[in-house]
């Protein structure tokens, strides 16, 4: 724990480093569901998490800290594919906040799972409780396994 807590630590300073106010700016009118935006572009994101290996513990520690649009975005790039049940995987899913994290969340990990299949066919047959955020990701799974075949 204390490793992962050292590596949150880092990843602030990380933010702080590149932060850019001018982008903070405009993403915050954009997602106001951040109460943190550092203004990162994904380039620098991923630079970031090129510094760190897959971790699932880290990256879930990033992403339950919902308040910061980075956290967010950078637990998706170091976020074990291999590591994922389905379970998580629609936890994941359902606890999408943007437009943008669906996408990452597709582009880095949904359209490399096993069970990507079905994950569709299980949210298309929902009841209708999925958001706009869900059917984006399922509705980006469903193209990218298309444009595959």
């Amino acid at each position: 724990m204390k490793d992962i807590e050292a590596d949150l630590i880092n990843i602030k300073k990380e933010f702080y480093r590149y932060r850019n106010g001018v982008i903070a700016d405009t993403l915050r009118k954009s997602y106001p569901e951040y109460q943190l935006i550092f203004g990162l572009i994904l380039p620098q994101i991923a630079e970031i998490a090129s510094k760190y290996s897959k971790n699932l513990e880290l990256a879930n520690a990033l992403w339950h800290r919902k308040e910061c649009r980075e956290n967010r975005i950078l637990a998706l790039y170091i976020m074990p594919v291999n590591a994922l049940n389905k379970d998580e995987v629609e936890k994941l899913i359902k606890d999408l906040s943007t437009f943008e994290e669906a996408e990452i969340l597709n582009f880095k990990i949904l359209r490399f799972l096993p069970f990507a299949n079905s994950l569709i066919k299980e949210f298309e047959v929902s009841d209708g409780n999925v958001g706009k955020f869900h059917n984006r990701a399922i509705s980006l799974l469903k193209k990218s396994i298309e444009s595959q075949n």
